[in-house]
């Protein structure tokens, strides 16, 4: 998940919920692949966490390394009570309260596929698309897992996750996440394109079993699905539907404060911010870290003119272990005024003979405070 967090204000503590059952749900076997591929990778990197970590899951240096992954390429599935239009405003939160009404309608070989909404500012856009069987051919469940944004000012927007959630087996409502790349994104109204290749569909076909399996009380188990080609019910049908509308990209601020904190030897800088009214980025560089750390990643809050804006993620340091980017779950639409981001502690791990040998925990605080104007 990019993992760009979850996007919205009220939507984003429903929408996590329901991302935690994504495991339950099937994804497509061209995803599949390449998340074995990631996760297996990620998992070499997984030592056993301390049960008395401070930190909150979502800011796990871990977690965090793994979480994106999964988002970067699997569309997750789930359930909302209420349908279709409970879900889009469920888990939409304020980027779909703002989103423009499109009402857009394509139909190909008998599925009709509906740009409800989208929204964009300097850090992120939203999608919203309702798809909908009209044949009712007999799939158990349908969906749209891929989308692609076409930006006419040349702006690139990266898709960071997706969320899909049946209505019943023909008619199923997605979201996509997109990440302006870089950020800030140009404000003003222009040209877009929204791009569906296909619609993933779902057969009736159930898992086959093998032996000796632990899941079930007879002793069998689902057999593996999708990896080795034996069992899988999803598959893509082809439609290459596309959307062309203007919209207003509602923009945002962005400063290069270089402000500064130092605790105990260890120098937290903050580069840059770029605010919208879906959340906020803030790059930031650590210096004098021990040289023997590794994957470092800070504890941070971040409040504007009183009030916590939520941090949603803080990515894994990078540019040789000291650059690191943390997203706040919610934004402003007004940034002027104090800024204060706090960093309580910097975790990584020590290195020892290229592996992890214990957790290093360095404690602050370390408070930058700035102005914008």
């Amino acid at each position: 998940m990019k993992m760009h967090d979850v996007p919205g204000t009220a939507g984003t503590e429903a929408l996590e919920s329901h991302l935690t059952d994504a495991y339950a749900v099937d994804i497509p076997p061209h995803l599949a692949a390449r998340l074995e591929q990631r996760v297996s990778a990620a998992i070499q990197l997984l030592q056993p966490s301390s049960s008395a970590d401070p930190r909150p899951a979502n800011q796990r240096r871990r977690r965090l390394a793994l979480i994106p992954v999964l988002l970067a390429v699997a569309m997750v599935t789930v359930a909302a009570a209420g349908g279709v239009l409970h879900f889009y405003d469920e888990a939409g939160g304020l980027a779909w309260q703002r989103a423009e009404h499109l009402g857009l309608i394509k139909t190909v070989d008998g599925y009709r596929l509906t740009l409800e909404r989208v929204y964009a500012d300097a850090n992120r856009m939203l999608v919203g698309v309702t798809v909908v069987d009209e044949q009712n051919r007999g799939w158990s469940q349908v969906g749209v897992d891929q989308a692609t944004v076409t930006d006419s000012s040349g702006g690139r927007w990266e898709a960071t996750m997706g969320a899909s959630s049946p209505e019943d087996a023909s008619v199923a409502a997605n979201l996509f996440w997109f990440d302006a790349d870089p950020a800030p994104a140009a404000p003003g109204r222009r040209a877009f394109t929204v791009s569906i290749p296909a619609v993933s569909v779902r057969d009736q076909t159930t898992p086959p079993v093998t032996e000796g399996g632990p899941a079930f009380e007879d002793g069998t188990s689902p057999a593996p699905v999708g990896g080795d080609g034996t069992w899988w019910p999803w598959h893509e049908v082809k439609i290459d539907a596309s959307f062309s509308f203007d919209l207003t990209v509602a923009g945002g601020s962005q400063a290069t404060p270089h402000a500064v904190a130092e605790s105990h030897g260890v120098t937290i800088s903050l580069d840059r911010i770029v605010t919208s009214p879906s959340d906020i980025k803030l790059d930031l560089r650590m210096a004098g870290l021990p040289p023997s750390g590794d994957g470092w990643a800070p504890t941070v809050s971040v409040r504007h003119a009183g009030q916590d804006l939520g941090v949603a993620g803080v990515t894994g340091s990078r540019d040789g272990g000291f650059a690191t980017t943390a997203w706040t779950s919610r934004g402003v639409d007004n940034a002027s005024g104090d800024w204060i981001v706090t960093v309580t502690e910097v975790v990584g791990d020590q290195i020892v003979d290229g592996v992890v040998h214990k957790q290093i925990r360095l404690q602050g605080p370390w408070i930058i405070h700035f102005t914008m104007p």
